[in-house]
């Protein structure tokens, strides 16, 4: 939410510094703090995750931001100053912090990567209410069940027994004088785990989505490692060379190795970050706190860098940074996979093997089986059977279109899955392409599998929602925005490519062949580059063009083009379209701008402009098509024959050559 108004304006607004408020963990070195933040966190967490839920209900986005910043801000000090606190706290803060990560990934999974604090399903309302309920009423039992006294001496004290074996009179566990630098370290490591768990690990489709496959069955191989890195968390396995090597060249193959090999490897790289989860805070531990205010200076700078790589062109505030990070990002995950690494082996060579809590192994073991086991039947037993129902997609329901030889087309970028005022709008989305009635529907800024846009799927979701084949276009590793396609006609194939783009950001683009009543129709969804990048544009509509002319000299298949070229129809780029045979679908609509729907081989039937309300910030644009009859050569009347012995005609004699007088 943090990144959307940016987003809008396009531009770095200064909002972005809301991520600074991370800088206020700083306090959990105050031991005071610590300890209030640690004894009191079934009081403070509810508190912190109602303020993050009451955001929604500000019709404002700029007011949501720094209301969710701050019920963060305290779900994070309830989190830290446990693991700070004491041995037994941080085996059950981390045990609870990966067990509420795997069962929000199937609850992500059940709802197509929608949670249902956004209320996909009909039953999303009564478990918002059931949720903020029992958030409601944990502090109050928490406070009947253990109800605070102080004792004659002034220290703060329980009633509860358990409570007072924990915390009454604990003495607090000596930290070693390690120095700045391995604090530093630690609060690097924390800050880097954070940020590779939400890469890969918020949502199950999104690893299938870095590489280019379907999300399903490969969904169920993401939850298998997930649980399975969890449960190697309990083992001595990280830290060493050995844990390292694979990390980072697993990273390495998931940007350089083919399909399947680079899935292959994503799911190695998973097993070893999610195993290093108990080690990384056990060594963080044993050092001093000092350093957790740098926590939210790391996320934003980390957060702020994945966005560059991709909107490189919008670092205007110090454009040499945009050229550095340009499509970079291999570079920089592989870099923040390293440094994650060489932080964990440096903190394990430096802590003594005392420090690390083994004596709680046992009972973290238990409580980490029973609640894997918990989630792994009360969630992803249930959002499993769903999904298989619906998997493989049954053949798409036939809406109210028309005549079977008709086409209906839409073109619609829907803004990244949020709509004007900062809410995810996929319901929305899908509301205005069923009423819109269409077959083929082109869509672009698609690709959310990123970390700032939560990681959602809106082609997945909308194709189970609308019942549609679908396309996802290049997979998210190569740094482009996205280009979708849905389609109510079998996808016979499709290839992902990008047009020439020397100077700005990637064009991706899809060239599908669909299936239309038993005939072939090629269709080109294109999403060209910005608006100031000429000599991008004029690249990538000779390479559209060419496209048209081989199809025009030669099969003469039906073509379809719903695109985005950034320009208007008096532009150049619009004129060779025209010129290279393309037809425009609204030829007296000259007030258009970037989105266009183009045509060849086929009659116009119907073309409008459709309000996107506030949905998205671009309008929609559906145009309806027949296919054209074959053409049908006249029949030739048949000639009765003679006899054989009348057909013989005299032969003309040839003509003579006049004599050359001598």
């Amino acid at each position: 939410m943090v990144w959307f108004i940016p987003m809008v304006a396009m531009d770095v607004t200064g909002f972005e510094l809301t991520l600074l408020i991370f800088t206020l963990l700083g306090i959990v070195a105050c031991k005071r703090c610590m300890r209030l933040f640690a004894r009191h966190y079934p009081l403070l967490l509810p508190l912190g995750i109602l303020v993050g839920f009451s955001s929604q209900l500000y019709p404002y986005c700029e007011f949501r931001v720094i209301i969710t910043s701050i019920g963060s801000l305290i779900v994070f000090l309830c989190f830290l100053a446990r693991v700070w606190y004491s041995s037994e706290d941080r085996k059950r803060a981390v045990t609870g912090f990966l067990l509420g990560m795997f069962a929000l990934l199937g609850v992500k999974f059940y709802g197509c990567s929608l949670d249902f604090q956004w209320g996909r399903y009909p039953s999303s309302e009564l478990f918002n209410y059931l949720s903020t309920s029992l958030l409601v009423a944990m502090p109050l039992l928490y406070w009947l069940r253990a109800p605070q006294v102080t004792s004659p001496e002034g220290c703060y004290a329980q009633t509860n027994t358990e409570v007072e074996e924990n915390y009454a009179q604990k003495p607090e566990e000596p930290k070693p004088k390690q120095g700045f630098l391995l604090g530093f370290l630690a609060v690097v490591a924390i800050a880097e785990f954070f940020y590779l768990t939400e890469s890969l690990l918020m949502h199950s489709s999104t690893l299938s989505r870095w590489v280019d496959l379907p999300t399903m069955p490969h969904s169920f191989v993401v939850i298998a490692a997930c649980a399975l890195g969890i449960v190697l968390s309990e083992l001595p396995v990280a830290g060493g060379r050995l844990w390292s090597f694979f990390a980072v060249a697993s990273t390495v193959a998931i940007f350089n190795m083919p399909v399947p090999f680079n899935f292959i490897a994503g799911i190695v790289h998973i097993l070893c970050i999610t195993s290093a989860a108990h080690l990384l805070f056990d060594l963080a531990a044993a050092q001093q706190p000092s350093c957790l205010w740098l926590f939210g200076v790391l996320q934003a700078l980390l957060h702020a860098t994945g966005i560059f790589i991709v909107a490189y062109n919008f670092a205007t505030f110090f454009p040499p940074l945009g050229k550095v990070l340009r499509e970079h990002n291999a570079i920089f995950y592989v870099c923040v996979t390293a440094t994650f690494c060489l932080c964990v082996m440096r903190l394990r060579a430096t802590t003594p093997c005392a420090k690390l809590g083994g004596h709680t192994k046992a009972k973290r073991s238990v409580l980490l089986r029973l609640g894997l086991l918990f989630v792994l039947c009360g969630v992803f037993v249930p959002a499993s059977v769903h999904r298989l129902l619906v998997w493989p997609s049954p053949p798409p329901q036939s809406g109210n279109y028309e005549p079977n030889s008709t086409i209906s087309t839409m073109i619609w970028a829907v803004h990244f899955g949020y709509d004007n005022y900062g809410q995810n709008n996929f319901h929305d989305l899908a509301r205005k392409i069923r009423d819109a009635n269409v077959q083929v529907v082109g869509l672009l800024e698609t690709d959310l599998a990123r970390p700032f846009n939560a990681n959602w799927d809106v082609v997945e979701w909308l194709g189970e929602e609308l019942n549609m084949y679908t396309n996802y276009g290049p997979p998210t590793m190569k740094n482009t925005w996205g280009v979708a396609m849905l389609s109510a006609y079998p996808i016979l194939s499709a290839n992902h490519s990008f047009l020439p783009s020397p100077n700005g950001e990637l064009a991706a683009f899809i060239d599908a062949q669909i299936l239309v009543q038993g005939k072939q129709v090629r269709v080109i969804v294109a999403h060209f580059g910005n608006h100031p990048d000429v000599y991008d544009r004029q690249l990538q509509t000779e390479e559209v063009c060419r496209m048209a002319n081989e199809n025009r000299q030669t099969v003469k298949q039906p073509m379809l083009f719903l695109g985005y070229l950034s320009d208007s129809p008096k532009s150049e780029s619009f004129k060779a379209f025209i010129e290279a045979g393309w037809d425009d679908s609204a030829p007296r609509y000259r007030g258009r701008w970037c989105e266009y729907i183009f045509y060849m081989n086929l009659q116009l039937k119907k073309f409008r402009r459709v309000s996107r309300e506030h949905v998205t910030d671009t309008e929609i644009q559906v145009a309806n098509f027949e296919m054209l009859p074959p053409v049908e050569t006249p029949p030739v009347e048949a000639t009765p024959v003679a006899p054989a012995e009348d057909t013989q005609q005299p032969q003309a004699e040839p003509a003579k050559e006049p004599a050359h007088e001598l």
